[in-house]
């Protein structure tokens, strides 16, 4: 795959194939925009993120394997890393010569894809977002199979099960709020000239985790609690290039933890997604924070999802209409934790989890016909 004019690839995750039968591929966990404005110098010894824009630079055949290699923020961007080149999903179209095309994606917008999935329809198109703080969001094609222009939804969940109970048993509503969307050729243009600063103002969060200033909101998308206030005229940027940040601003939800691939059964016109953890903002009001009461994850931003912990995982069912939109939600499966007293090892490995239930579910896939009963054997 020829990524050289996109800046090469990020992280790349799960992929699927879509109806008219192209490869949709991804990439995960892109440096933060905001993170990478702030810096002055990025050193491999102060963390992932460092090291990570560094690695990259090789793409650019800058090489530097020192453990203590630095490189500052401006020889980066001269070398041709720019972090909203990276984050998005792409089209591989492979010819009968076996020639191909891969393009990036860039109206979906910019997130830690786990996948990207396109129903039967071939116009709608789902996004998992693996993460801390992740959000869930839908494109509607403009024309059937044409991937490249669209608009974006994100989703609010409004729980139905009550607060603080086990993971299994959480219901949710679902509500779809439109988001600004550029064309592709608009984010193209804007992808090397385009900051952080330039999308959203931003300031400190109060002590109650609100904001000082009229017009700015509190949203929390595993960044900790900031308040932004969207620029004049850069919403559709925004919603591409911050898209968890601008879901949130909206007021979709972004509580999601580690939330893994989709799939879609047909026949009973429902979607499944995995869940490798339900932890962090999705749990209830937990006391770590004793005078609110509020899990850090939950500090800024609406608090949609409250559930007790399950590190073993989920799988959730959703509810699809005729428009291919995802209406409810509930837990269709969680692992347990194991029960054994002297749970199996292997090497380092502990079975955490009950062997005999799902342990950490990445990604899922539904086998056509496989809740068929099959016909009747014929007579001897």
């Amino acid at each position: 795959m020829d990524f050289s004019t996109q800046g090469g690839v990020w992280v790349p995750c799960a992929g699927s194939v879509t109806p008219w039968q192209t490869h949709l591929g991804s990439e995960e966990w892109p440096v933060d925009a905001k993170f990478f404005n702030d810096q002055t110098v990025f050193d491999r010894k102060k963390g992932d993120s460092h090291g990570a824009v560094i690695e990259q630079l090789r793409y650019f055949d800058y090489y530097d394997g020192a453990s203590n290699a630095t490189v500052t923020k401006t020889k980066a961007m001269e070398l041709g890393f720019y972090p909203y080149q990276y984050g998005y999903p792409w089209e591989t179209v492979v010819s009968k010569d076996f020639t191909e095309k891969t393009t990036k994606l860039y109206v979906h917008g910019r997130q830690s894809y786990e996948m990207a999935y396109v129903m039967p329809d071939s116009k709608t198109v789902y996004h998992t977002d693996d993460g801390t703080n992740c959000v869930f969001t839908m494109l509607k094609l403009k024309k059937e199979k044409d991937l490249k222009e669209g608009t974006l939804f994100c989703m609010k969940m409004t729980q139905t099960s009550p607060p603080g109970q086990d993971a299994i048993t959480f219901t949710a509503d679902v509500n779809w709020i439109e988001m600004p969307t550029p064309t592709h050729a608009e984010v193209e243009a804007a992808i090397k000239t385009t900051t952080f600063p330039d999308l959203f103002d931003s300031e400190s969060c109060n002590a109650d985790f609100k904001c000082s200033t009229a017009g700015f909101i509190s949203i929390n998308v595993g960044t900790g609690c900031e308040c932004l206030k969207v620029k004049a005229g850069k919403e559709k940027l925004a919603s591409v290039f911050e898209k968890r940040r601008y879901a949130a601003y909206l007021g979709c939800t972004a509580e999601l933890y580690r939330w893994e691939g989709i799939t879609y059964d047909p026949d009973s016109k429902k979607a499944y997604t995995a869940l490798s953890n339900v932890g962090l903002g999705m749990l209830g009001d937990d006391g770590k924070t004793p005078s609110l009461g509020l899990d850090p994850n939950d500090q800024g931003g609406p608090n949609h999802i409250k559930m007790k912990a399950n590190s073993c995982g989920c799988v959730m069912e959703m509810d699809i209409d005729a428009d291919m939109k995802v209406t409810k939600v509930r837990m269709l499966v969680c692992g347990k934790k194991s029960s054994a007293e002297n749970p199996k090892k292997m090497g380092r490995f502990t079975d955490a989890c009950d062997v005999n239930n799902i342990a950490n579910p990445d990604n899922v896939a539904f086998i056509p016909g496989a809740k068929q009963v099959p016909p009747a054997s014929p007579p001897l």
